[in-house]
């Protein structure tokens, strides 16, 4: 149950967070700090870039981002990218804009896993209270 409400909020917070930067946001060029690939079970690699960006009236912020192949590449020999964030709340950012169908995947299968889990949880405590 918890697993399902884990990842619906997961995928729930992504697709949250893209709306806000689909309705209204700035663009800044932030600066590369480091970059890295990282490789999952299954030999998936996902690329990160380490960005600095500093917001209008507003301290720096240093965000790890998660990047596509090509803007990864491009990072790394410019040392530059382009930040897109949310002007009221700038550490809502992105550098990459990811399909967002897999994030919908999760808070659907999030919200059947929890549900499963409520109701095995009832079947549960309705045969110990019958029990009794």
């Amino acid at each position: 149950m918890l697993i399902g409400v884990g990842l619906s909020l997961f995928g729930w917070s992504r697709l949250k967070n893209d709306l806000q930067l689909d309705q209204r946001n700035a663009v800044i060029e932030g600066k590369v700090i480091n970059g890295y690939v990282t490789t999952g079970m299954r030999g998936g690699k996902w690329s990160h870039l380490v960005v600095e960006y500093q917001p209008p009236n507003h301290e720096p912020i240093r965000r790890k981002f998660d990047v596509d192949s090509t803007t990864y590449s491009s990072g790394l020999e410019t040392r530059k990218t382009t930040v897109i964030y949310y002007p009221e709340d700038p550490q809502i950012s992105r550098v990459t804009k990811f399909a967002d169908l897999p994030y919908k995947i999760l808070v659907w299968l999030g919200g059947a896993i929890a549900l499963a889990g409520v109701i095995g949880l009832g079947c549960i405590l309705r045969g110990v209270a019958s029990r009794q």
